[in-house]
């Protein structure tokens, strides 16, 4: 799948976002309910025979200022993504200069990480300037193994940054479910029925919390009786 920048009519148009998913793996696009305009993105759930993760893959260009609404349009995407109960990746070119912990762009992004409790895991530099622009970000409890980040300016200026995450096995969920077959009801008998219970017999004097205890009971016997309950 990618998202691929729309073209300016130039002849090179550098941009756009990709994954590459190996055969058997199943995957699917997620939509974030609003598309930003401060960075470029492609969000996808892949899933095997026992594990789900959450990928979301960011490219916010380095020749585009960093703005107050880029921080706020990236917490609306996290807010989207935090909701779902499975493993999450978070990765791509931010282009925020993370190794200088000073940096005020820095300190506003680690903030909104710790607000969400994610981490980012890459820690030596991702690019020819010496920067650290290129990250992996995972929920807290989320450790990777075999970080490799290779020498920038080989085929990019860039890092090609790899990565090991052990899956979590999606425990089994089991759904006990309890019927009425209404269907099988004879009505004309269940009419009659009705018609002579107390829920057409109310204590003239009876206030409204008696009134929904006579509901509430006569209509569990009613359905005990006509239509019983069937796991």
């Amino acid at each position: 799948m990618d998202t691929p920048r729309p073209s300016t009519g130039l002849r090179q148009n550098h941009g756009g976002v990709a994954d590459y998913v190996s055969p058997g793996v199943t995957h699917r696009p997620l939509l974030l309910g609003f598309t930003p305009s401060t960075f470029e993105s492609l969000a996808f759930i892949a899933s095997g025979s026992t594990s789900i993760i959450l990928f979301l893959l960011i490219y916010r260009p380095g020749s585009q200022p960093v703005t107050t609404l880029f921080f706020d349009e990236l917490t609306s995407a996290l807010e989207m993504l935090v909701i779902y109960s499975c493993q999450l990746i978070i990765a791509g070119d931010i282009n925020i200069h993370v190794e200088d912990t000073s940096d005020p762009h820095t300190i506003s992004l680690m903030n909104i990480l710790l607000s969400f409790d994610l981490i980012q895991h890459i820690s030596v530099p991702t690019h020819v300037s010496e920067g650290t622009l290129d990250l992996v970000i995972t929920h807290q409890d989320q450790m990777l193994t075999d970080v490799c980040v290779d020498p920038p300016d080989i085929i990019s200026d860039h890092s090609l940054v790899v990565w090991k995450l052990p899956l979590n096995r999606r425990r089994p969920i089991y759904i006990h479910h309890r019927f009425r077959d209404w269907r099988r009801v004879n009505r004309t008998l269940f009419r009659a029925a009705l018609l002579d219970s107390a829920l057409c017999r109310p204590p003239p004097d009876a206030t409204s919390t008696e009134l929904f205890d006579i509901y509430h009971r006569e209509l569990s016997l009613l359905a005990d009786n006509f239509a019983r309950c069937i796991h």
